[in-house]
């Protein structure tokens, strides 16, 4: 999945409330506790517009960001032009396919956020990231990753839901439609945009579809042993918590063996 021009332009907009300091302290908390040090060189799959990492290279590592979506990652490179030259140098974002990055480095760790691992919804998209993960990590390295949890989604499924945001000078609606398919543990959601220049009243209208799937901790057992994984933690996201059916957020901590 690619986020087009349109999105990817009112994405920050959107989540501009979500807590990326606190989750960023959460992620490092725990990449320590498999890693060991207080700095680490971290590989981040699927970075967007870059404020997890951001808050990375603030705590002290060194990472390195990669995305399929160019718009995403120019965003990410503004970002990165308006730190300190210090923290400059500890960050670097480039394009890349979770599924088949090959740079020919490894490093202590690597993340993948805010349910990156959710669009890997394609056959054999999932396991051919987890191998991307695998080969970028030095052997005890550590992988952190959320994602849908298949319980929560079953017991409460995604709804249509309309919002509307100002955001320097434009008002942009999104409404959002999801198409839950059982058979494949996917839900297809088409993202309708009406982006409103509020000055002259011009309006732009887009439409995206994420597919996103749900996981289920049997399955991502059995896929990260064979990626040559061990599974540390499976809890929920941001409260270290064991995941319910009300966790629909749910990450994976693994070391890499």
């Amino acid at each position: 999945m690619i986020f087009g021009k349109d999105y990817a332009k009112s994405y920050d907009a959107f989540y501009q409330l979500k807590d990326y300091a606190g989750e960023a302290a959460f992620v490092c908390e725990r990449l320590r506790r498999v890693a060991g040090e207080s700095s680490l060189n971290v590989l981040d799959v699927g970075c967007g517009t870059g404020l997890h990492d951001v808050e990375f290279v603030a705590a002290g590592h060194e990472v390195l960001g990669i995305d399929r979506s160019t718009q995403m990652l120019a965003r990410a490179a503004e970002r990165r032009g308006a730190l300190p030259t210090g923290l400059q140098q500890r960050l670097e974002f480039q394009p890349g396919d979770a599924r088949t990055l090959r740079i020919g480095r490894t490093f202590d760790a690597v993340v993948s956020l805010f349910h990156v691992m959710s669009y890997m919804a394609g056959d054999g998209d999932f396991d051919a990231s987890l191998k991307t993960a695998r080969l970028h990590l030095n052997s005890g390295g550590a992988f952190l990753f959320d994602f849908w949890y298949g319980p929560a989604v079953l017991a409460d499924p995604p709804q249509r839901r309309e919002r509307t945001i100002e955001d320097a000078g434009f008002r942009t609606r999104r409404l959002t439609v999801p198409y839950h398919d059982l058979s494949r543990d996917i839900v297809r959601i088409v993202f309708d945009v009406e982006e409103t220049n509020v000055a002259t009243s011009k309006i732009n209208k887009t439409s995206e579809e994420h597919v996103m799937r749900y996981f289920f901790e049997e399955g991502l057992r059995e896929s990260l042993s064979n990626a040559s994984f061990e599974i540390v933690e499976i809890a929920e996201w941001s409260t270290g918590r064991p995941p319910t059916a009300s966790s629909f957020g749910v990450y994976v901590l693994a070391k890499a063996i």
